[in-house]
């Protein structure tokens, strides 16, 4: 399954579990999808888990428009868990000029 997004950054971790050392990241994204639930409203941040050997081949810097490839695969305790296998630059996004605008009425803080 692919899905386009707009790719926020990644966030890695390393740590020893049970003796073990568990590596990896969470990829956090946004997708066109809106959300207008209970309680929910909005573009929501979505995350997901993604081997961090994705990025050596790429040089790919975030944020950026992206197309997100997925798969599911079994966690250790043999249960499906759904991670990004594959992400494949296709524009660079730029946020930045957003918090340059002045502000719309100065009074309101």
């Amino acid at each position: 399954m692919e899905q386009e997004a707009i790719v926020l950054g990644y966030s890695g971790y390393d740590f020893k579990q049970d003796g073990e050392i568990v590596k990896g990241a969470k990829i956090s994204y946004l997708t066109k999808d809106f959300v207008n639930q209970n309680l929910k409203e909005g573009f929501l941040p979505n995350q997901i888990a993604f081997d961090l050997d994705i990025l050596q081949d790429n040089k790919i810097k975030f944020p950026c428009l992206a197309k997100l490839k997925f798969s599911i695969v079994p966690d250790n305790k043999n249960k499906p868990q759904l991670v990004c296998v594959g992400l494949e630059f296709l524009n660079s996004v730029d946020f930045k000029h957003l918090f340059d605008k002045p502000v719309l009425n100065p009074n309101v803080k």
